[in-house]
Formats: C-alpha cells, structure tokens, sequence
C-alpha cells in the first residue's frame, strides 16, 4: 500500500511542482520521436491507476492475505513501484539512459509478475479477474509500448536518429508493438493487454497524421486490428451462458479459462 501511493504521489507532484521545472510530457516534446504517441493517449494512466488502486485494496483484505497468486504478485508490485517512481525522477532530470535502464527494469519486473501469477491462465474466482488480471495485463500492456518509446528517445540522445530511414525504423517498431499485443491475445487471450497496445498505437497514428503518414496509417490499421480481436477475446471470455464464443479461433485446441 505504501509504495503504491508514493508513486501515485510523485506522479502527481511531478507534474504539479513540477519536477525539475518540467512535466512529463516536456521531455518528450524535445525529442523527434516519430514513435510518441498523442498527448491525450497517456490519459490511459488514469485508468490503470484506478484499476491498480482496486488490486491495492482486494489484496489488503482478509480473504485475500494467504492467497497463493496474490503471495507471488506482492513482491514484485512492490518493486514495479520503486522502478515507476524512480523513472519519474531520471526522466524529468532529463538522465534518459538512466530512465531507459530503469523502464527496462519496470517491464521486466512486470512481464515476470505476469508470469509468476500466470495471468488469464491459472484458476481464478472472477472477480479476481479483474481485481488481480486486468489491472497488471493493462499495466504491462501500457509499459510495452512506454519501453519502444523510451528506447526511441534513447537512441535519439544517443545521436542515433536514423536519418532517411526513420519511418521505416519507425513502423517497425509499431509492428513490435502490434506483434506483442497479437501474442498476448492468442497464448492467453489476454483481451486487456492487446487493448492497451492498441490504445497507445492509436496515440501514435493521430500523433503521425501529417509528418509521417505512412508511420499513421500502419500505426492505425494495427491500432485498429488489436481493437478488434481484443472485442472478440472478450466476447468469448464473458459470454452469456449457453452462448458461443466468439473468440475460439484465438486460442484453437485450448481449454478456455474464464
């Protein structure tokens, strides 16, 4: 509980104070990132700190406290807050090869909580579906795409700006992303972490609509591919009884786990 509000608390003053006399969104804006995504698409942050505030207080409750999945997760939460925190501190301090070892860290540390808790795979009541699943897969969903990012504004620190070939390397990297959010959703059907993905690739194609069309149109089209079939995993998770899933060719030969 207590390194979840530090971290909603620096996230918040860093933009109040703010940090460093800048907000977050300045450090960006000084990099000609073809890969940033829209300002509006980081309102995402929101959400998943509700989401993850709901995780904070289900895992504090009684019922919840010899719970094996949530013995794993505790830990590794803990340590996602710290990383989170300390992003914050190196990125408005503009150290952005500090900041990129440290996102690192963070989607490690997530992409291992993922793992350990077995997201969308192990047996789980339903309402820890979406007090425990939901909240990380759309967390890990949104540093996938804030790590491609934050590589690319590396590397533009680093002088490495690609030249001529910027929008190709550029639309490889929405295809990593796209790739991700399709892995995500045919091993687990994870339908939130294909959705966040989507989200941010969106952010990238309004971002993109006049300096690089062709980066907008595929960052759209994969934006919109990941929508779908994330609508269509969810339909088949939270059917009505009796009904069919319509997310079957997602995952053939699986059995499907609410």
């Amino acid at each position: 509980m207590a390194a979840f509000l530090v971290m909603v608390a620096m996230n918040a003053l860093a933009n109040l104070l703010p940090l460093f006399g800048r907000v977050t969104g300045d450090v960006s804006d000084g990099y000609p990132s073809l890969f940033t995504p829209a300002p509006y698409t980081f309102s995402v942050w929101g959400a998943i700190y509700l989401l993850l505030a709901a995780f904070v207080v289900y895992q504090a409750l009684p019922r919840a406290r010899d719970d094996a999945r949530l013995a794993r997760v505790r830990p590794l939460f803990v340590l996602s807050c710290a990383f989170n925190t300390l992003w914050l501190v190196a990125w408005h301090g503009l150290a952005i090869a500090l900041s990129e070892l440290l996102m690192l860290a963070l989607l490690a540390t997530l992409v291992a909580l993922y793992l350990r808790a077995d997201l969308w795979r192990a047996p789980a009541p339903p309402w820890q579906r979406w007090l425990l699943d939901l909240p990380f897969a759309a967390y890990l969903g949104w540093i996938s795409v804030a790590t491609i990012a934050n590589t690319s504004i590396f590397l533009l620190d680093l002088g490495v700006d690609g030249g001529a070939r910027a929008v190709a390397i550029t639309v490889v990297m929405v295809a990593a992303a796209a790739v991700l959010g399709l892995l995500a959703l045919l091993t687990r059907r994870d339908w939130a972490y294909a959705l966040v993905v989507g989200w941010g690739l969106g952010g990238v194609a309004a971002a993109r609509a006049g300096e690089a069309p062709t980066v907008s149109t595929v960052a759209l089209a994969c934006a919109v591919g990941l929508g779908l079939l994330a609508a269509l995993a969810f339909a088949g998770r939270y059917r009505p009884p009796g009904g069919r899933r319509g997310a079957e060719a997602l995952a053939p030969g699986r059995r499907p786990v609410v």
